[in-house]
């Protein structure tokens, strides 16, 4: 038995006995306090400003694992992507990966506290924190991890500075040139792009739903393309995969999931905390 499956264990005969005032105790999302999942095992995540700062000030790549690539690791199926032995493989392989020119996100929220989560996704956490805990455990080797929650935290937080949060995030990319690999149909209902205050914005259009099909293809597209451009991926668990491999060629490539349509439904002022506002949210493209 790994060390880390070992104190996973303990842990959750510990926890058993730890009153939960004591494990859900309230913290500000910009704190760095940390749950005892995450002190025992010596993880550190950053919360979503401190994640967002950590890749403007180290240049570096961004891969994201979500509920949805940790499902494929499984042999699950999503509504983005079905799954497959390769795919499953690629990502347990990004996962325990320990690069110096890529950092992994994974969800902050289940080894954080759920006290300033939307109602929603606190429900969600609670029926599906323990598996994810016990996928990411099994695969990961580094210590410090980004919070996944930077590109959608406008669903995730009903307590953040949502205009902030968008000056910065937006700030990775100002006046930069980008290429963005998405979805063919992802930009098709936005009114407000995210990314008009980049210098200069090309597109590489791929499959809206598994997307992964194509990857030698969508690779040897973006490996087309001058290093010099900053590569920002939509492109569901594809672009987990994605992200890491371009890393590893020399680019910067950064994996943001549901930024594009987070953004322009804060602009509009649609709903997105009802469970219907998070259904359509997370439907595909």
């Amino acid at each position: 038995m790994g060390l880390r499956k070992l104190i996973r264990n303990i842990v959750y005969l510990v926890n058993k006995e730890i009153p939960k005032d004591i494990i859900y105790s309230t913290e500000n999302i910009c704190d760095k306090k940390l749950f005892l999942y995450s002190k025992i095992l010596d993880i550190d995540i950053l919360n979503v400003v401190n994640s967002i700062n950590y890749i403007k000030q180290n240049n570096i790549s961004l891969a994201r694992f979500g509920d949805g690539e940790l499902m494929l690791i499984k042999g699950q199926d999503i509504p983005f992507q079905k799954s497959s032995l390769l795919l499953s493989q690629r990502l347990k392989d990004v996962l325990s990966s320990n690069s110096d020119k890529l950092k992994l996100a994974i969800p902050r929220s289940i080894f954080h506290d759920h006290t300033l989560l939307t109602e929603e996704v606190y429900k969600f956490l609670t029926d599906n924190s323990g598996w994810m805990r016990d996928v990411l455990l099994s695969y990961i080797k580094s210590n410090l991890f980004l919070s996944t929650e930077l590109s959608q935290a406008i669903l995730s937080y009903r307590q953040i500075d949502i205009e902030n949060y968008f000056i910065q995030l937006r700030e990775l990319w100002d006046k930069k040139n980008i290429t963005i690999v998405c979805g063919e149909s992802v930009f098709s209902n936005i009114k407000y792009n995210i990314f008009d205050n980049a210098k200069s914005v090309d597109y590489i259009y791929t499959l809206s739903k598994n997307a992964f099909d194509k990857y030698d293809s969508i690779l040897e597209k973006v490996c087309n393309i001058d290093k010099n451009r900053l590569i920002i991926i939509i492109l569901g668990p594809t672009a987990t995969i994605l992200a890491y491999d371009l890393s590893q060629l020399g680019y910067t490539a950064l994996d943001l999931g549901h930024i594009c349509k987070s953004y322009d439904w804060w602009k509009k002022k649609l709903d997105i905390k009802s469970q219907q506002a998070i259904s359509n949210f997370y439907s595909p493209d």
